[in-house]
């Protein structure tokens, strides 16, 4: 005659235990803001790897933007930023590099990044 064992009920709870909390694993995000915040990495700012004030704003607006949506810049700093970088893209479009590259400086130490 075959002997059937049923399963204590102790390893039915643990793997129930185990299902769990491998299902909710994948739920948890490293913050709130991160969830809506796109991949960041070295390859999102090497496209901006040319000289002159276009393409020195062009990095300096990347960094920010990106610093903004992971939640590393306010919005009242961020919107402080854009009033200064488009001064700096005003004067860049004119014609006037070196002062363009001056406010991106001024702008990135007044806000600590490093110029």
């Amino acid at each position: 005659m075959i002997e059937v064992r049923k399963a204590a009920p102790v390893s039915a709870v643990f793997v129930a235990i185990a299902v769990w909390s491998l299902a909710l694993a994948g739920c948890k995000s490293a913050s709130p803001i991160a969830g809506n915040a796109p991949e960041t990495g070295v390859a999102q700012f090497a496209s901006h790897a040319g000289s002159g004030c276009s393409d020195e704003i062009a990095r300096y607006k990347a960094v920010m933007k990106n610093d903004f949506d992971t939640g590393n810049v306010n919005k009242s700093v961020y919107s402080q930023f854009q009033s200064e970088i488009a001064r700096a893209d005003a004067a860049c479009s004119a014609g006037r590099d070196n002062e363009a590259i001056g406010l991106v400086r001024s702008s990135k130490a007044r806000h600590g990044y490093p110029a």
